[in-house]
């Protein structure tokens, strides 16, 4: 938790490495998630479609998105394939949720290039740890490409 930063006049950089979006469908879902990373003092967008998520991500691309696999617009595997082959959205990192335990699911996920799949009830310690990783591999592979300019 040592490089965790949370200044209010953070520069510009901190701040877009704090930018997340959530997707899900299910607006009771969307408001708890949403709640529970307001805590950790992240900057949220809230999609509630597949639909919604791309067009956001695409203007805005986020450090980081988390997503319902159960999306009424279009299932999540489907949403996840598209933003990693999307050039402005493929390297950013995937958290997928699911209704519950399966490993079959974490694994296609994975396949797919997320991060992890979480069941829901979500447990905030094991989300905000699953968030911290996701956040600083994106921060090391920034990191990774500044260093590696002459």
């Amino acid at each position: 938790m040592a490089e965790q930063r949370t200044h209010p006049a953070g520069n510009n950089a901190d701040k877009k490495r704090r930018f997340l979006m959530v997707v899900d469908s299910d607006a009771d879902n969307l408001s708890y998630l949403s709640a529970l990373l307001d805590r950790f003092n992240y900057q949220l967008y809230k999609a509630a479609s597949a639909g919604e998520a791309l067009e956001s991500a695409a203007i805005a691309v986020p450090s980081l998105i988390i997503t319902d696999l159960g999306l009424t617009d279009m299932h999540g595997f489907e949403l996840m394939r598209q933003l990693k082959q999307n050039p402005l959205t493929s390297q950013v990192p995937l958290i997928a949720l699911n209704s519950h335990e399966d490993q079959d699911v974490k694994k296609r996920c994975l396949e797919l290039g997320a991060l992890g799949c979480l069941s829901r009830p979500l447990d905030a310690e094991t989300l905000y740890r699953t968030v911290q990783v996701a956040i600083e591999k994106t921060r090391a592979r920034a990191c990774g490409s500044a260093r590696s300019s002459p």
